[in-house]
């Protein structure tokens, strides 16, 4: 079936079809592309072809690359790190040195000495090193054999869902205290704050205290942005002064500004306890510096016994066998990390009911 389709992520779920149509046999699965109608994506036959032609390695990756890029794109816009405004991009592996205070520079008189812009650095120089958030979907055999951009869109997005959830929960989870191969939320440690309840005049004061306590840690609030559920932001843009006027009328769902700051929402911020609660995150993003290229790997399985479970342990466990019921595994791994440039980049309001 042809089709023009040209959306962000096209070709990483054409690449994963053909594999998994091939049952992971890269000279099978070339010929699979080749036999399809994808003018719109040729980058999955290049790609493909770097696993059967025996291409050194640096040429292998940059036949490759298209694809993870291309699945790395459509991730974006669908994961909350991406979407925060004002964080600093950085490469891999790069040492970086953390400062407590930027910086000033000074006029200097005609033939006079000039000074040294002077910073107050933190302690230890960092650099952050690849981490790395994998992502396993299982699909029929007949929905991988459908040559249509649903079955595509499916492939994508329950991938893509996958993806999205993990990373943001790591990024923004104020519990999340890192591991070895998971980085720390960037609200780890932040200062935190009790919602004191949900009418007009307590959010106004919660939310106040918010700014105050990050422009008190030395922001100035122009890289600052609010991170919520859409529930928290739709709440709130319902939310009606005494005489009847919306209160917080650039509040939407699917974020706007609050108090001038832009609002970014997800419906990956965490919820907590029963009754089930969350929290309104106030973040200066100009703390923040974020690491990734755009690398992405992917890879398919059929013939495997799999724990159906999120939280999968090891040991003795129920397997369920991909072969007997005529599905397949298919996996994305996505390579980034991210760390805080400097304290005060966060400030926390918890126990959000609405």
């Amino acid at each position: 079936m042809s089709t023009n389709i040209t959306r962000k992520g096209l070709a990483a779920a054409r690449y994963l079809r053909s594999l998994a149509n091939a049952e992971g046999d890269p000279t099978a699965a070339m010929a699979y592309a080749e036999g399809q109608d994808w003018r719109s994506t040729p980058s999955v036959i290049r790609a493909l072809k770097a696993a059967v032609d025996g291409l050194d390695a640096s040429s292998a990756a940059a036949l490759i690359r298209p694809v993870a890029i291309d699945f790395a794109e459509y991730l974006r816009p669908l994961t909350l790190v991406w979407r925060v405004p004002g964080v600093l991009h950085v490469p891999f592996n790069t040492r970086m040195v953390g400062m407590t205070a930027g910086g000033s520079a000074s006029w200097v008189g005609e033939g006079a000495p000039k000074p040294l812009t002077a910073a107050i650095l933190a302690e230890q120089a960092t650099s952050l090193g690849p981490a790395k958030v994998v992502a396993i979907s299982i699909a029929t055999q007949e929905l991988l054999r459908l040559s249509t951009p649903s079955a595509e869109e499916t492939l994508l997005a329950d991938l893509g869902r996958a993806c999205a959830e993990a990373v943001d929960l790591a990024f923004i989870d104020p519990a999340n205290a890192g591991t070895v191969d998971k980085p720390a939320s960037v609200t780890y440690g932040a200062p935190s704050f009790a919602s004191t309840g949900a009418t007009l005049g307590a959010i106004d004061g919660d939310l106040g205290g918010l700014i105050g306590s990050l422009s008190d840690m030395g922001s100035d609030l122009s890289a600052a942005a609010w991170i919520m559920r859409p529930t928290t932001a739709a709440y709130l843009a319902r939310l009606r002064g005494t005489g009847g006027g919306l209160a917080f009328p650039t509040v939407t769902a699917r974020g706007g500004t609050l108090f001038g700051l832009p609002v970014v929402t997800s419906g990956n911020v965490p919820l907590v306890g029963s009754p089930a609660a969350t929290c309104i995150v106030l973040l200066d993003a100009d703390g923040i510096a974020l690491a990734d290229e755009g690398d992405a790997t992917f890879d398919v399985a059929r013939h495997a016994a799999a724990q159906m479970s999120d939280a999968p342990y090891a040991g003795a466990q129920q397997l369920v066998s991909l072969w007997q019921l005529n599905m397949v595994a298919l996996r994305a791994e996505r390579t980034v990390n991210w760390r805080r440039r400097r304290t005060g980049t966060a400030a926390v309001l918890t126990g959000v009911g609405y």
